[in-house]
């Protein structure tokens, strides 16, 4: 009896350290899913700023045609994020491949308004291009999404400004509130004087006018923030 019951004693203990063993791994394996998940959400990410930097960093936007299909980086881009979205399909829940996906859309927008700095000078025909390149990214990410990309809208609308001129510019500011950032104004109208030198007196009026376009912003902007501060101030003695 004594040695039946040492052998199921030790079949017991070999049975616990194999669960505890199986147990290890699964929980190795879960953390190298989930490490490998956020690395491919990180690399997404990546190949984005990637891209979108050189579209705006190595383009013309100075141009007299623009063809109808977009930039190389952009068609890259794009490329790459549908055919992940392919080899992924048929291997992660649809709850992982949302998480991968989801947000793009304000990266890509950012990633584009931010860095208005570096486009050298644009014209109409650069607006267009900015425009189309746009549209492509919504439109591929849309097919990816299933959902209609409103962000990448903003960076559109942001370019689009640029078709008035900087009074109008900060006009509409005024009556039809702010939609981006002092920074993003101020990068804005820095832009529009960039694209519209001509000789080297019209450059110093030209330099004039922008310091006293960027001044006006300031006052629109600190006004707008004093508003908000004192509608705030408003609901909280109501409250």
């Amino acid at each position: 009896a004594s040695a039946a019951q040492q052998c199921l004693k030790q079949w017991y203990q070999r049975r616990v350290r194999g669960r505890n063993l199986l147990n290890e791994r699964m929980g190795e394996l879960i953390q190298l899913a989930e490490d490998c998940l956020m690395i491919l959400y990180l690399e997404i990410r990546v190949q984005c700023y990637y891209h979108l930097l050189i579209v705006l960093r190595k383009q013309e936007y100075k141009v007299d045609t623009v063809n109808s299909d977009p930039d190389g980086g952009v068609t890259l881009l794009n490329k790459f994020l549908s055919q992940l979205e392919e080899r992924i399909r048929d291997f992660l829940p649809p709850t992982h491949t949302k998480f991968l996906f989801e947000g793009l859309g304000y990266i890509m927008s950012s990633v584009i308004i931010k860095n208005a700095s570096y486009i050298k000078e644009i014209n109409n025909g650069g607006l267009k291009k900015m425009s189309r390149n746009i549209l492509a990214l919504q439109q591929n990410l849309t097919n990816i999404t299933l959902t209609h990309e409103l962000e990448l809208e903003r960076a559109r609308f942001y370019y689009e400004l640029l078709y008035q001129k900087p009074e109008e510019i900060l006009r509409n500011i005024v009556e039809q509130q702010k939609r981006f950032t002092k920074s993003e104004y101020v990068e804005l109208i820095q832009l529009f004087y960039r694209s519209n030198r001509n000789s080297k007196n019209s450059n110093k009026r030209s330099e004039k006018q922008l310091n006293l376009h960027l001044v006006k912003l300031n006052e629109i902007m600190e006004n707008e923030e004093d508003s908000s501060d004192q509608d705030l101030t408003g609901e909280s003695e109501l409250s």
